[in-house]
């Protein structure tokens, strides 16, 4: 009866309406909780590269000669960035 009234139809308009505006706001909710919580851990990941950087002598990362790497340098060719032979690398 309520129905053909149009007062019920009405009703289940606003109710829908409701929860879509709730839906939404618990999405967004959860979305700025994931946008946080990314860039946190990009934040940390950018942290622990500066300290490593920061910590290590004359700033310098180890082990970064290719010419160390048997996968990269399978004729023992020198180092494209250095020119040192695998041998003479240092950072082993």
């Amino acid at each position: 009866m309520l129905l053909k009234t149009g007062i019920g139809t009405e009703f289940i308009q606003f109710v829908t309406g409701v929860l879509l505006a709730f839906s939404i706001f618990v999405f967004q909710i959860y979305f700025m909780k994931l946008l946080l919580l990314t860039i946190l851990l990009l934040g940390i990941a950018f942290a622990g590269i500066a300290i490593k950087i920061w910590a290590k002598k004359d700033g310098t990362f180890s082990g970064t000669c290719a010419s160390q790497n048997a996968n990269f340098n399978e004729d023992g060719e020198p180092c494209g960035f250095c020119g040192k032979m695998p041998e003479d690398c240092e950072n082993k």
